[in-house]
């Protein structure tokens, strides 16, 4: 009977062991499930798709490489994607943590229609940061997503650890009789056609009319370079439809530098003044010769009272207007970057190593932070 009994015991010993080696392997499964599931987001690129749902219920596609300890999300403009950065992405990731979201309307994530505005898309900024239990980032904003990042970082500062930006516009309003011409066409009453019919902001903004049979824009090219088929396909393909452009008419409903509504204004006004008044690290960028806004560009007759300078974005940041011309009030944490390679609007599409350039610049200031 000991014999028997001693038996059973072992039995039931190797039982458990068994049932745990099943649960084990079912749980390595999963996961090895999961991560295969996971698809190559950008043909020639190493970076895996990655979804997840907001409070909101939107499916938000974002990439996510490398490790740090506070990460780097980057917010791109229009009319682009995570795919923007692809170029950036290797050396930013050597000692960080890159998160590169597609905003709603944009690249693989969900398509809400219309035309949000800032502060609709800095609160998905906020949910999609609380969706991966990020209590603090760092943000690198691009073109519209420095209204965007620019907005939630005013509104959640205890969130931000540091910002970098280029290719953004932080002083304003723009006077209303100088604006760039073709942000006075998109005003106009052609603006329907352009945007959603001549598919303006991928054909002739971001691909500089290279293929659509149309001369250079006149108001100058965006990029040297001229993209390739798949970069082509990759920028197209969130935008096939009238009813997809309708949220690139950004430019004309949203930017609070026209003042074109109260809130806008007020959005505007309130990222403004949280640049100036911040003393969390800032680093900013400017082109070589830029497209946007020229760090020594000001428009004709913007003298600062005060400090009797011309009021350009490089005296913007350094503090050498007044404050009562925009000029950044705490100083000691920025930094000012100005690019050799040359530069103009998608500095991350060039192939003449003003991407890698850049990521390397902003590399470095992430480190001595």
């Amino acid at each position: 009977m000991k014999k028997l009994s001693n038996m059973v015991k072992t039995c039931v010993f190797a039982l458990i062991l068994a049932i745990f080696a099943v649960i084990f392997t079912s749980c390595n499964n999963d996961d090895d499930s999961v991560n295969s599931n996971k698809q190559v987001a950008y043909a020639n690129y190493p970076y895996l798709s990655n979804f997840i749902t907001l409070e909101s219920g939107l499916q938000i596609h974002y990439l996510d490489e490398g490790e740090g300890e506070i990460p780097l999300v980057m917010v791109h403009g229009l009319p682009t994607s995570s795919y923007l950065w692809r170029k950036m992405i290797p050396e930013l990731s050597k000692n960080n943590r890159v998160i590169a979201i597609d905003l709603p309307n944009f690249g693989k994530s969900q398509k809400i229609g219309g035309t949000p505005c800032s502060g609709e898309y800095a609160e998905y900024l906020n949910e999609f940061v609380e969706a991966l239990n990020l209590s603090k980032v760092r943000l690198l904003n691009h073109d519209m997503g420095g209204f965007v990042g620019g907005l939630f970082a005013a509104r959640y500062p205890e969130k931000v650890d540091a910002i970098a930006m280029f290719e953004v516009v932080f002083s304003g309003p723009f006077p209303q009789d100088f604006l760039p011409p073709f942000l006075q066409e998109l005003r106009g009453p052609n603006a329907n056609q352009l945007v959603l019919e001549d598919n303006f902001f991928i054909e002739t903004l971001l691909f500089n009319n290279d293929f659509n049979g149309m001369p250079d824009p006149p108001f100058g090219r965006t990029t040297f370079v001229q993209l390739n088929e798949d970069e082509v396909s990759e920028f197209r393909s969130p935008f096939l439809t009238i009813e997809s452009r309708q949220t690139l008419h950004f430019d004309r409903d949203c930017l609070g530098i026209l003042e074109i509504n109260d809130q806008n204004k007020l959005d505007f006004i309130e990222i403004a003044q949280y640049f100036q008044l911040t003393d969390r690290p800032r680093m900013v960028l400017f082109g070589n010769p830029s497209f946007v806004l020229p760090g020594d560009f000001a428009p004709p007759g913007a003298i600062d009272p005060v400090s009797n300078l011309p009021i350009t974005m490089r005296n913007v940041v350094t503090g050498s207007v007044s404050g009562m011309a925009g000029g950044w009030q705490n100083t000691d944490n920025v930094s000012v970057y100005d690019m050799v390679k040359p530069s103009l609007h998608y500095w991350q599409n060039e192939t003449n190593g003003a991407a890698e350039e850049a990521a390397t610049a902003i590399s470095s200031w992430l480190e001595n932070l």
